[in-house]
């Protein structure tokens, strides 16, 4: 019973993510054949200089993208690749110059709410109070505070955290750049104990904590340690690393070391540095958070996955087990990122710079959400996989039944059959991008009735030959979750966007208030 609805989970979300790759894919490379002449296949050279890791001449198939052939070369972080559409297929031989940018691509400095148990608030700089959620943004100016019997964990950057004991209050004045280029982030911490674990990944990162009567640095690589502000004094526990601690003023300052402790008195009297006691017990006092964070991996937290297969699809799949709902997001490839990045625009070139990992992390925050999983195919991996589908059962409309040469009805489609039945061309993008939606419900109907079938090997199979940090463990982990909860819901979704044009280029604004809500529904 276990290891059949196992499979039954992972045949579920590996299918469901394949299918909308397989009809974005499709569409996509449609579009194309569909909006030039047909040319026989044949074999182009195209010459790539300038800044790329490994310039020269390259012989590729016609068709192929400027996408594929700067994955091939290789982009730098200072490749500029604003010039370039790449999803567009390069179709005679040419010379491609890569420019530079003035500094490197990168992700701004970020912010998120993990994990809280109790009661918090979140108020925004206009003063509108934002509902917490785990895997929320925090943003330039929130507020967060916790009540009695409350904590809460906050992530910062990649691998920062910041645990906040009841009663505590912090301030995000600053998450972004400074005037020296370095992604910065402030903080005010006005009341209660907060313990930071800080870790640098890069070298212009850079995190402050202010309070009341101490400023705190963190030097260099990262940091371990608490600060307990209270009325009269302020005392910070160094269990690792390096702070510089001066007053607010400018008028004292220290550096603390490992295993140093120091308090600032209110009344202005010198710093008192000791050594840090040993009766601390950090891991007890947040007992509680651990086990809550715990419990919402395990059992509450959705599972969500971003599938790539680039240039052109981009599908975020959430399982949402509390609600018994399967969300599917499709994000156009020219999704606009530039708010929270610098040196480019959208979220293939995100792709084409990172991977990814990467890009899954401008996703989280434009749907305000973590997302630790990803699959990426290419055009292989997904004719591999879906030969291996079978065909899925839809019922034929009388538009299409005329250029599938087969009656209107249910009928069970394979192969290039799919690809015809949600060509534009038949009765529109309209009706197209309604027959996704019928193949992405059927997906869903026969993996819940079991009607479609995959083996242990063929799922192996599967993970063992694409890019992915899903396995089969994790997939495990969940399942007791899955099978506990029956009417599993199925609901399709496009990102809410604005159409807007940059550079002589189309880009897609997410509206980031719909964008949020979606996986939020009630």
């Amino acid at each position: 019973m276990g290891s059949g609805w196992s499979r039954a989970f992972f045949r579920y979300t590996i299918y469901l993510s394949l299918t909308g790759g397989i009809i974005w894919q499709g569409c996509h490379l449609i579009h194309d054949l569909q909006n030039r002449p047909m040319t026989p296949v044949k074999s182009i050279i195209v010459n790539i200089q300038g800044n790329v890791k490994k310039p020269g001449r390259y012989k590729i198939p016609y068709g192929t993208t400027h996408f594929e052939i700067l994955q091939v070369a290789g982009v730098t972080t200072t490749s500029d690749l604003t010039p370039f559409n790449l999803t567009a297929q390069i179709e005679t031989d040419q010379e491609v110059n890569v420019g530079t940018l003035e500094s490197p691509a990168g992700v701004k400095a970020n912010a998120r709410l993990e994990f809280y148990f109790g009661e918090i608030t979140i108020i925004s700089p206009e003063g509108r109070d934002r509902v917490p959620r785990e895997g929320m943004s925090i943003d330039e100016g929130d507020r967060i505070l916790t009540e009695e019997k409350s904590q809460a964990e906050l992530s910062v950057n990649t691998y920062s955290r910041i645990d906040m004991d009841d009663f505590s209050e912090i301030t995000f004045d600053k998450i972004g750049l400074d005037a020296e280029g370095r992604n910065v982030i402030e903080l005010y911490q006005k009341t209660g104990l907060c313990w930071y674990k800080i870790a640098y990944t890069e070298k212009d990162e850079q995190l402050k904590t202010l309070t009341p009567l101490a400023d705190i640095t963190v030097s260099g690589k990262g940091a371990d340690y608490t600060v307990d502000v209270k009325y009269s004094e302020t005392v910070i526990n160094v269990l690792d690393g390096l702070l510089l601690v001066e007053r607010p003023d400018g008028s004292d300052a220290i550096n603390l070391i490992t295993g140093q402790s120091v308090t600032i008195y209110r009344d202005g009297r010198p710093f008192v540095v000791t050594k840090l006691s040993g009766e601390t017990n950090l891991t007890e006092r947040f007992t509680q958070l651990i086990k809550t964070k715990t419990d919402i991996i395990m059992k509450h937290m959705p599972f969500n996955f971003l599938f790539f297969s680039a240039p052109a699809v981009y599908i975020l799949v959430s399982v949402q087990f509390e609600k018994s709902t399967v969300y599917i997001v499709q994000l156009p490839a020219e999704t606009s990122v530039s708010y929270y990045v610098q040196g480019f625009n959208t979220l293939q070139e995100a792709f084409l710079y990172g991977g990814p990992v990467f890009a899954s992390t401008l996703v989280e925050r434009i749907m305000n959400t973590r997302i630790s999983k990803y699959a990426t195919f290419d055009k292989n991996d997904i004719i591999r996989t879906a030969a291996s589908i079978g065909g899925l059962k839809v019922a034929i409309d009388d538009k299409a039944s005329a250029v599938l040469g087969l009656k209107k009805g249910p009928h069970l489609l394979k192969g290039q059959k799919i690809i015809q039945f949600l060509k534009p061309s038949v009765s529109g993008q309209e009706d197209s991008q309604k027959r996704q939606v019928e193949i992405l419900k059927s997906i869903f109907e026969q993996l819940r009735s079991k009607n479609l079938i995959i083996t242990s090997l063929l799922a192996d199979q599967v993970l063992t030959n694409i890019e992915s940090n899903i396995t089969a463990t994790e997939i495990m982990k969940h399942y007791n979750n899955f099978t506990s909860r029956k009417n599993w819901k199925f609901r399709n979704y496009s990102l809410p966007i604005r159409t807007t044009k940059k550079e002589n280029k189309i880009i897609y604004e997410p509206i980031l208030e719909e964008s949020r809500k979606i996986l939020f529904e009630d």
